[in-house]
Order: structure tokens, then sequence, then C-alpha cells
């Protein structure tokens, strides 16, 4: 699902639209993540502070920047 994407000061573009992962309970925050990118979202939008990092599974993927 291709979504509109916004020039960063640097350069790179990221998609306008990210999947947030705020208030997904952490029981179920790994699976709808995986749901997420399954249906193409590729901005997953967590906070490091929170432990989002972690809870999302993203502590565990692989980054790649345009």
């Amino acid at each position: 699902m291709p979504f509109p994407m916004i020039l960063l000061n640097d350069g790179r573009k990221i998609p306008q639209i990210g999947f947030g992962t705020w208030k997904i309970p952490k029981e179920v925050c790994v699976g709808q993540v995986d749901q997420a990118i399954d249906i193409g979202f590729d901005h997953i939008d967590s906070a490091q502070g929170e432990s989002g990092l972690t809870l999302t599974g993203v502590k565990n993927c692989t980054v790649l920047s345009a």
C-alpha cells in the first residue's frame, strides 16, 4: 500500500502514514506489528524511551534506509 512520502531535512524520505504502537497492549503488540508489516506498512512508530522497540519486536529487526 503506497503512502505519500515526506522529505526530511537530510534528504531522506519517510512514509507520511505510519503504524503507531502507543497504547497497544504488550500481549498483542508483536502480532499487531507483524500484521501491519504484512499489509504494507514500513513506517513503524514506537517510542524507544518507553520500551516500545522491545515490545514491538523492532529491536530484533533490520532497518534499511533509503
